[in-house]
């Protein structure tokens, strides 16, 4: 299949998963104060997301996905030092054998997380999926172009495909490919369908896909 199809593998959540085994805030409280006990959670399952990379590299994936939302609407959930001292290692842990082997690096985050993409960049990302209505798309292109990172293009979920009309839909779609050049390389469009969409805006938001496509 891989004659015909871009293969990615899991390699699990890091913070996402710390959240579940303690509230959310103790969490934010914990690593911000460094204490033993977090940093212990963290590393058993950083191990744990590291079987998950290793039994993906041994299937021949082309890429690895990660992700973690680290973002709020307008700033990060941690101070950026304290991002670097916790998480950034971790990662290096996790991507050193995907980079290694030759393989893509993936990166989902929610919220506004611009401050990270350098970080993401030096830890060899090759590609964000962000949250695109939180950041103003023409620095973002730019931004990502300038680091070599490529973007997943996944249309506003939230207001334009729940409240939007089918033209809005078409003119947003057309809006995302032309400022992210996906034309010349570098950002893909990606797209889900939620309950609750109008079935007019799913009906828009194929065509023009589609559309693109066949251009």
């Amino acid at each position: 299949h891989k004659a015909r199809y871009f293969l990615t593998g899991s390699g699990g959540l890091l913070f996402e998963q710390m959240q579940s085994l303690r509230p959310f805030a103790d969490v934010l409280v914990d690593i911000t104060l460094d204490t033993p006990e977090i940093n212990r959670i963290a590393d058993l399952i950083a191990e744990h997301s590291r079987a998950l990379v290793e039994r993906a590299l041994a299937l021949d994936v082309d890429a690895v996905s990660f992700g973690d939302d680290f973002g709020m609407n307008d700033r990060l959930l941690l101070a950026l030092p304290v991002w670097r001292r916790f998480f950034k290692p971790r990662y290096q842990y996790l991507f050193e054998p995907v980079r290694r082997a030759g393989k893509r690096i993936f990166f989902h985050s929610c919220g506004y997380i611009a401050d990270l993409l350098p970080e993401f960049a030096e830890l060899g990302v090759s590609a964000i999926w962000p949250q695109l209505p939180l950041f103003d798309l023409h620095d973002l292109a730019q931004r990502c172009r300038d680091l070599g990172l490529a973007v997943q293009l996944h249309p506003d979920r939230g207001e334009l495909m729940q409240h939007g009309t089918p033209q809005q839909v078409c003119d947003y779609i057309r809006r995302l490919v032309e400022t992210f050049d996906t034309a010349g390389g570098g950002s893909w469009l990606y797209i889900e369908i939620d309950p609750g969409f109008p079935w007019e805006n799913v009906i828009a938001l194929f065509a023009a896909v589609q559309a693109l496509r066949g251009a």
